[in-house]
């Protein structure tokens, strides 16, 4: 029988890799990168489970919804009342595999 490593941040890692990956690559304003315009945003992070999605608010007051742009199929954007909410489809969850090492 295989041995399958756990790492229990492991999804954790992977969610803030990606969260990042997605401020930096996809949200533009005036022309520079989201996280280069604001040194500290307040950010709420939500697992729906029930709709296979997470949800992220962040509090961005003083932008008009045509300052931000989102380059990305699934993933929906409003931004009402100072507060960009993004909803991220989850993916399914990628199987554990193993290598099965034999004896000689």
């Amino acid at each position: 029988m295989a041995t399958i490593r756990w790492d229990p941040l492991g999804d954790t890692h992977l969610l803030q890799r990606s969260m990042n990956r997605l401020f930096e690559d996809t949200f533009w304003i005036g022309g520079e990168s989201f996280l280069k315009a604001a040194s500290w945003i307040p950010v709420d992070i939500k697992e729906c489970p029930e709709q296979q999605q997470m949800v992220v608010k962040a509090e961005i007051p003083g932008l008009k919804s045509g300052d931000i742009k989102a380059k990305a199929d699934r993933i929906r954007a409003g931004y009402r009342d100072g507060v960009l909410e993004i909803v991220l489809p989850k993916e399914e969850k990628a199987k554990p595999g193993g290598i099965e090492v034999g004896s000689d």
